[in-house]
């Protein structure tokens, strides 16, 4: 399959790329540093990997990133939003144009994805997008003010598309995760419930073969958030 990623450059998209090369899929990533993507490609030494420098805060690098894309005929099968950011407000203060770049990253940096290539998969009538949300889009989480916000316009934007799309066989999946041994976790890291990227990784290649719908990672972290879903 081909497969487009946001965020590969560490973390849990760095672990995604490199198990689905393993698998034999073809990958397109993007992410902003360029030395990093340089790296991952050296490290996993395969053709079928092809990377671009995109700040998916910049409108026109996403476009030129897509055009790309698409003089190389590569309209993918999967789309993983993956990039995100979680920024600690200042104390005492409440700093808007950190809440800008929260919802620039982290809502509209993944919806333009949607909005690109949505026609291409109605037109052959398949294609999966997958979402990264975070259980702190029913409850929010250290630090910043803006990171729940912003994950649950995500979530709530791909419920209503996977209704408003329904009658086609386009999937729109959102995976809720909770404490994930990557950087953005600013908890304790103990094993038993902060689990790593490799297996949030091998998690979201699972939802590949779904149907589409909400899924929750890992079981214990998030299960007070369903819960409260119940409730």
């Amino acid at each position: 399959m081909k497969i487009f990623i946001t965020g590969i450059s560490s973390g849990i998209g760095k672990t995604l790329t490199a198990n689905l090369i393993t698998a034999g899929h073809e990958v397109w990533g993007v992410a902003r540093r360029k030395a990093a993507l340089e790296e991952l490609k050296t490290t996993l030494g395969s053709d079928e990997l092809r990377t671009s420098t995109c700040d998916i805060e910049n409108l026109q690098e996403m476009q030129e990133v897509a055009r790309q894309m698409r003089n190389e005929e590569f309209i993918p099968d999967i789309i993983v939003l993956n990039a995100g950011v979680h920024l600690k407000n200042p104390l005492n203060t409440f700093d808007f144009g950190l809440y800008q770049k929260s919802l620039d990253i982290n809502l509209r940096g993944a919806l333009f994805w949607v909005a690109e290539f949505l026609q291409d998969f109605l037109k052959r009538n398949s294609g999966q997008f997958v979402a990264i949300s975070s259980t702190s889009a029913f409850r929010h989480g250290y630090g910043g003010i803006s990171y729940s916000a912003s994950k649950a316009a995500l979530a709530l934007t791909f419920r209503r598309l996977r209704i408003h799309f329904a009658k086609s066989r386009i999937k729109f999946s959102t995976i809720y995760f909770g404490p994930i041994d990557t950087e953005l976790w600013r908890g304790p890291r103990v094993r038993f419930l902060v689990p790593s990227a490799d297996r949030a990784a091998r998690r979201i290649i699972k939802i590949f073969e779904k149907n589409g719908g909400e899924y929750y990672f890992p079981f214990f972290t998030t299960l007070l958030s369903r819960l409260s879903l119940l409730l």
